[in-house]
């Protein structure tokens, strides 16, 4: 039996909307893993903001973070960052945007996240339940501004979002997108975020590198998401399975549309194709 790559979108995917994995995705992934299958989480967060779940699942081999452009070896403990820092003019974008809305900043350098919130209190401030689904609680600690603003401009960082309302959203993108340098990546994450990166990083460049040191062929690589930043590994993977709940541009270019993330899609799915 051949060998394949698993690669699994966390908030929205593999996740339910309490934050949670279903326990027949945890028998799923538990099946693929018995099989020597190679299963690896792929998500908009930082690798050490997964390390639960990777934990939780048993995951042996690799975590994408950062929108693709950091993967971490689960087996060495090892990360290495595949993407150019960002540039600190629109870095500053970013934080003047953020605060001109009033909401959440978020960046990292493929190791420590870095999140500030420039409004009163997110319990008051905020009436969109779709912001508290993923990454943010209803009590979440935030960094020091001034702190948090050095390091901005001090880090070497390769990812950064603005977290708000998503009705929202839209409007924040059509106001930043022109100012943006030519050379930056962006795109909506989770309903919430406006997310930006290097351009040409995103989670496919980093299957890639893990289906070549691996001899995995595309044919044999599964990936399943449901947000923008999904995008390219649902349209260039061999099979890119799009989740109920995927946005339009995503279930447009997937192979296959299953269930949502509330549901026991992923389980059923992985079952039909007689994956597991």
């Amino acid at each position: 039996m051949q060998q394949k790559l698993f690669a699994f979108d966390v908030d929205g995917t593999l996740v339910d909307n309490k934050k949670n994995v279903l326990d027949s995705t945890k028998k799923a992934i538990k099946s693929l893993i018995n099989k020597n299958h190679v299963v690896c989480l792929c998500t908009g967060r930082t690798p050490i903001q997964t390390f639960d779940i990777a934990d939780e699942l048993g995951l042996k081999h690799f975590i994408i973070g950062s929108g693709g452009a950091v993967i971490y070896n689960i087996e060495n403990e090892q990360t290495t960052n595949i993407a150019e820092t960002l540039d600190k003019k629109d870095l500053q974008l970013m934080w003047d945007f953020a605060k001109k809305y009033k909401r959440e900043l978020g960046f990292n350098n493929g190791l420590k996240f870095w999140r500030v919130y420039f409004g009163e209190d997110i319990n008051k401030d905020i009436d969109d339940e779709k912001f508290f689904r993923g990454g943010t609680s209803r009590n979440p600690i935030y960094d020091d501004i001034e702190k948090a603003k050095e390091a901005l401009f001090s880090e070497k960082i390769i990812q950064a979002a603005i977290k708000l309302e998503s009705y929202k959203l839209l409007d924040l993108q059509k106001e930043i997108k022109p100012l943006l340098s030519k050379d930056v990546h962006h795109h909506i994450t989770s309903e919430v975020y406006f997310e930006i990166s290097r351009k040409n990083i995103h989670k496919f460049y980093a299957i890639e590198k893990i289906q070549k040191e691996l001899n995995i062929l595309n044919e044999n690589t599964y990936c399943f998401g449901d947000s923008d930043n999904d995008y390219e590994m649902i349209k260039f993977s061999g099979n890119g399975i799009a989740m109920g709940n995927a946005t339009l541009k995503i279930r447009e270019i997937a192979d296959k549309i299953i269930g949502d993330n509330n549901n026991d899609s992923i389980y059923e799915f992985l079952l039909e194709q007689k994956l597991i």
